[in-house]
This record gives structure tokens, sequence and C-alpha cells, in this order.
């Protein structure tokens, strides 16, 4: 069951993670409609603060038309092969930069282990969670949360979704930086600096790198 937003969070910040690995951009789908589609969801529960998303997944093979539907909403896109490991970092740096009330959304079949973080205890603090993911769990959830929807039904909001819409969302899309390299640190603004990048060798040996240190 959804419950409508709290007072307190009606017009706070609300801060969404999608992990794009497991609950990826359907094929076929517009991507220019999955901001519009996850806000809406929000306000017809009453959320009708400010909303900042973050997409993160490996990048490497996804279609530059996805990423570019994506950025153009001010969607900030992330490469990374931890996902886990960078939500629970942006998590806590929301905490220290955003006092409560705020909503925190996560979009993701693979969080459960978070739950230390994100345990009722948080919840108390005024930090309200919602979530997103592409199935319902045989269990009940051991993360306390006051919304949920299933990936697919969320973006089937988007049949409803018109051009002026898209266009809306699109005038929203300015950003000093728009996609970034979690292995290298690299920030870009276009797409095509962004994928070129992630075909070079050079983010193919900080990668190697990387994979070495964290086995050592």
């Amino acid at each position: 069951m959804n419950y409508q937003a709290a007072p307190e969070y009606v017009n706070s910040k609300t801060a969404v993670w999608w992990d794009m690995d497991t609950c990826p951009v359907p094929d076929g789908y517009d991507a220019r409609r999955v901001r519009p589609s996850i806000e809406g969801a929000l306000k017809d529960l009453g959320y009708c603060g400010p909303v900042t998303i973050t997409a993160m997944g490996n990048l490497e093979i996804a279609h530059p038309h996805v990423l570019q539907g994506l950025s153009s909403t001010g969607i900030l896109v992330e490469h990374t092969r931890r996902v886990g490991t960078c939500i629970y970092r942006d998590l806590s740096l929301f905490k220290v930069r955003n006092p409560p009330p705020a909503t925190l959304m996560l979009i993701s079949d693979g969080l459960e282990h978070t739950s230390p973080f994100l345990s009722r205890g948080q919840q108390r603090r005024y930090y309200n969670l919602v979530r997103a993911r592409t199935y319902t769990p045989p269990s009940m959830s051991c993360l306390y949360h006051t919304a949920e929807w299933l990936w697919q039904t969320l973006l089937a909001r988007s049949q409803a979704i018109t051009s002026y819409d898209l266009r809306k969302c699109t005038a929203s899309g300015d950003s000093a930086w728009s996609f970034l390299c979690d292995a290298c640190y690299f920030t870009y603004l276009s797409v095509t600096d962004f994928t070129r990048h992630l075909s070079s060798e050079e983010h193919k040996r900080r990668v190697s790198s990387s994979l070495i240190i964290s086995l050592a």
C-alpha cells in the first residue's frame, strides 16, 4: 500500500537514485519519458517539492540515444560498476548537505544490503524512503518505506505524457555537467564526449587498475 506524503514531505526535496543495471530502460522506450514518469508517480502521492535524479550503472554498452534522452531532462548519468557503493556514498553526502525533512527514492532490485543505513530509525529522523523495483518480493522487505512501485508500472505512466511535458523536461535539463565516470572521476556535458571516453584506452586502463586494487 502506498501512503500519501506526510505534510512535512509535501514541499521538501526528493532525491532519486536509479540503478540502471537492475532496472534498465526497456527496449524501444523513449528515455525522455523516465523523468516525467517518476515525477508523476511522486506527485500522485503528494510529493511536490524539487526532484533530483541520478542514474547509475555500467554504461559502456548503453545506447547513446538512451544517454542523450536521460541527460536532456536533467538526469545526471554516472558510469560505475559499483552501483551499491556509489548509492551509499551519495546517500551519506545527501544527509550531510540536506537536513530533514526530505524524501529518498531508490530504484533498484539490489538494495537490501543497505538496510543498516536505511533503517526504521533513519526514517524516524525525518528522512522518508520510497522505492521502485522490477519484481514483487516473496517476503516483506527489511527496509521501511512508505511507497513502492513496480518499475514497469511506473514507466507505463508515459502513455499519458504529452509532447508538452517532454519539452518542459528538456528545457529544465541545463547542468554544469550531465555525465560522470566514477572510475576516472571525469565529467562531461556532451554524450559524444562521454561515450568516446568510455571506449578510450585511458578509461580501460583506469578500470583495470581499479579492479586490481579492489582484489589486492
